[in-house]
């Protein structure tokens, strides 16, 4: 599984990205889960789609550019697996083909109603058997709302699971505006498990 990762970019190279040790500890948590379906929320380029790809049997994945999507195809040319999705995030009609999920991994809009709203999307499409939600920037210094909306699904029931991804304090330097983490890069929680 982890020979998945050698041709993917780490944040380090490409900002809009997961690390590699982002990718790496979502491998080590979902690969003996054994779970179905799977929403991205927030394709980009593809490299995060990738890793689901390969623990998932079908990724559904949503971004409002069609440049992205483009990306993300020739990135996962070589999976069959995913089903694209390109339209706005905050449409819930854009989601009617998308089946009950075991797994949502958020990064879309870095804003806490952005945030909480793909939250309550995720949940919308949760079966008896619980979910899974995987988020990036946890930790990013200027993105807040990420960690405010999570912190608030905690206080409203969701179940903080483990922390993934670089830790606090480690920067993501590229060669302008370095990042660095004021908390873990990631978090995954949970709901009925």
């Amino acid at each position: 599984m982890k020979d998945i990762l050698n041709n993917l970019p780490d944040k380090t190279e490409y900002k809009n990205t997961t690390s590699r040790k982002f990718k790496s500890d979502l491998i080590s948590f979902f690969k003996d889960k054994n779970l179905s379906v799977c929403l991205e929320i927030g394709t980009n380029h593809g490299h995060t789609t990738h890793v689901l790809s390969h623990l998932f049997e079908h990724v559904y994945t949503i971004d409002l550019h069609q440049s992205n999507i483009d990306i993300a195809r020739k990135v996962n040319s070589d999976r069959s697996n995913i089903n694209y999705i390109t339209g706005d995030a905050y449409i819930a009609s854009n989601y009617k083909n998308v089946p009950i999920i075991d797994v949502a991994f958020i990064d879309c809009m870095h804003t806490f109603e952005g945030v909480f709203t793909d939250i309550q999307t995720a949940l919308s499409k949760c079966g008896e058997n619980g979910i899974y939600l995987i988020f990036d920037d946890y930790a990013h210094p200027t993105s807040t709302g990420v960690y405010e909306a999570i912190e608030h699904a905690i206080d409203e029931g969701l179940k903080r699971e483990i922390y993934i991804g670089q830790e606090q304090g480690f920067t993501f330097s590229q060669e302008v505006n370095p990042t660095t983490l004021i908390r873990e890069e990631g978090i995954i929680l949970s709901y009925g498990k």
